[in-house]
């Protein structure tokens, strides 16, 4: 369904061990989550393949998204897949505009973000949201490089080490706690199930607020 083929595995850990003899090289790869098939456990295996076995240390992980006039975007292969589809201002493409003889209309740009299909809950999608962070956190730019050669040592997964402290250590600081909250809150309060109503929603004060940055953004940035 994608069309496209990805760099054969044997070739990429041929780069892997080019890269042990020179540590300047950094390993950069692209991921999109909540494609057809995709799964919170084949999206962490992607992960802890990356990471892990391939040593990259820059990972972008991107949000599925509908492009009007794509293959994916058509009805017939929304409802194949059963796409749960959600609406949000597209980042940064909002603004208040002087059209013919009115002043400063609110004119914003949409996008339709898949949160879920057959194989993968929205709970589940929000979870993967969450990793996607701890990566960012963690693992991009190679910031803690030193913890994470010792693993690497020691054959332990850097991968699981982050699940481990999602799952047993970050609650216990208040500080951390609240960043994940506050991610979780950022991801999922740009969404909209009724695009009729966001498109209610966003009156000329809405958007003054996306213009300002009170609201909206990359929460992932942020």
């Amino acid at each position: 369904l994608i069309k496209r083929k990805n760099m054969p595995m044997d070739k990429i850990l041929e780069l892997n061990k080019a890269k042990g003899e020179n540590r300047q090289t950094e390993f950069h790869t692209e991921l999109i989550l909540a494609l057809p098939g995709d799964s919170q456990k084949k999206h962490f295996q992607s992960l802890r393949l990356a990471i892990d076995s391939i040593g990259i240390n820059n990972i972008d992980i991107h949000q599925l998204i509908l492009l009007k006039g794509s293959e994916m975007g058509e009805l017939k292969e929304r409802n194949k897949f059963n796409f749960d589809v959600r609406h949000r201002v597209y980042v940064g493409c909002f603004g208040l505009y002087d059209v013919g003889h009115d002043k400063e209309i609110p004119i914003p740009e949409f996008e339709e973000t898949v949160v879920g299909h057959e194989s993968l809950t929205f709970n589940e999608y929000i979870e993967c949201r969450v990793m996607s962070l701890l990566v960012k956190i963690f693992v991009d730019n190679n910031s803690f490089n030193e913890v994470f050669s010792f693993l690497k040592g020691l054959r332990l997964s850097i991968f699981d080490l982050l699940i481990h402290l999602r799952n047993n250590f970050i609650h216990n600081y208040s500080s951390l706690d609240n960043l994940i909250d506050s991610f979780v809150e950022g991801s999922k309060k740009p969404l909209y199930k009724d695009f009729n109503y966001l498109k209610d929603y966003l009156t000329k004060e809405k958007v003054e607020k996306y213009i300002s940055g009170e609201i909206g953004g990359n929460e992932l940035l942020n």
